[in-house]
């Protein structure tokens, strides 16, 4: 859900439905660890992490989270994603509330 309101990730997840938000920052969380010297900014209407370019975006849609690269992902990663459960596309992962966020395989792509 695109949130042109939100001044910042906290407020974009604070204005998110209550099923998303464990989704959402656990995936911030991830991305503060992993991508320290990237700035959190809020582009398009969601939360993205910039360092010289955007690299990873969030979002939260209907029954979902998603995150997703400006590039597109390892073919190998996108495949363990796939065969654990979690629906892809060429450049995001879909996280269905009912699933986990599946913190090292999150990490595996940002690599």
């Amino acid at each position: 859900m695109r949130n042109y309101k939100a001044k910042n990730i906290d407020q974009y997840i604070k204005e998110a439905p209550l099923d998303a938000q464990p989704h959402l920052n656990e995936l911030r969380n991830i991305f503060k660890e992993e991508l320290k010297d990237a700035e959190e900014v809020i582009a398009w209407g969601i939360p993205f992490y910039k360092k010289d370019e955007y690299l990873v975006g969030f979002t939260n849609l209907n029954g979902y989270v998603s995150f997703g690269f400006t590039k597109t992902f390892n073919e190998e990663v996108k495949e363990v994603f796939e065969k654990k459960g979690y629906k892809t596309t060429m450049k995001t992962i879909k996280i269905y509330f009912n699933q986990e966020v599946p913190r090292d395989l999150v990490i595996k792509a940002l690599k």
